[in-house]
Order: C-alpha cells, then sequence, then structure tokens
C-alpha cells in the first residue's frame, strides 16, 4: 500500500513538474512578438469566442475538439503571463489596422495607375 502511494505520489510530481516546464516554454515564446503572433493565431483558429453551429455532428465535435484545444492553451498562456493577453490583442489590432492601410495604399496606387493608362476616361 505505501509503495502504491508513493508510485502516485511520484506521477503526481512528475505531472507537475512538467507542467511548470510547458508554462516556462511558454513565458519563453511570448517573450518575442513572434511567440504572441503564434500564440494569437492558435487562439484564433480555436473559435473561442464564436458560437458552434454545424449541421454535420461530425463538424460540430471537430470544432468544439479546436475550441478545447485552443483553451487550454489559454489557460497556459494566461497562467504563463496573465496580462499578456490584453498585449496580444492590441498587438493584433495595431497589426490589423496597419494592413488595412496598407490595402488603402495598394488601392490607391492601382487606381493611379489604371488612370495613367486610360488618360480619356
Amino acid at each position: 500500500m505505501a509503495e502504491e502511494k508513493k508510485k502516485i505520489e511520484t506521477r503526481e510530481e512528475k505531472a507537475k513538474r512538467l507542467h511548470d516546464r510547458d508554462i516556462n516554454d511558454i513565458r519563453t515564446v511570448i517573450a518575442i512578438p513572434e511567440g504572441r503572433r503564434l500564440f494569437w493565431r492558435i487562439l484564433e483558429y480555436g473559435r473561442l469566442w464564436r458560437a458552434d453551429f454545424q449541421e454535420s455532428v461530425k463538424l460540430l465535435y471537430f470544432e468544439q475538439g479546436k475550441k478545447n484545444t485552443a483553451s487550454i492553451f489559454l489557460n497556459d498562456l494566461l497562467e504563463a503571463k496573465s496580462d499578456v493577453f490584453i498585449q496580444m490583442q492590441r498587438e493584433h489590432a495595431s497589426e490589423a489596422k496597419r494592413e488595412e492601410l496598407e490595402d488603402d495604399k495598394r488601392r490607391e496606387k492601382k487606381e493611379e495607375n489604371i488612370l495613367e493608362l486610360n488618360p480619356d476616361d
């Protein structure tokens, strides 16, 4: 009985040690912008903040699996550094705004090129 209890404690200690290692790995990854973008991409892929509706039960289960995985990543992320999610939201919004401005500039440039090709219009 005592030997079995010792094995259980050893498994629990190992699980805690591995979990702590994972959390430290996440801290290392999110310390750089590329790591935060990667985590954001995982969270977006999991569609955590969207309601699920699928006509097929199999597709619904698939979507729930993605959501569950993203939820695990989010929980670990928040445990690693609780305020990083807000930082990631700001960075994502800033990047989206920058991309929108670049798209506007490309559209304007394309329109200018069209007008130069058709000066009579």
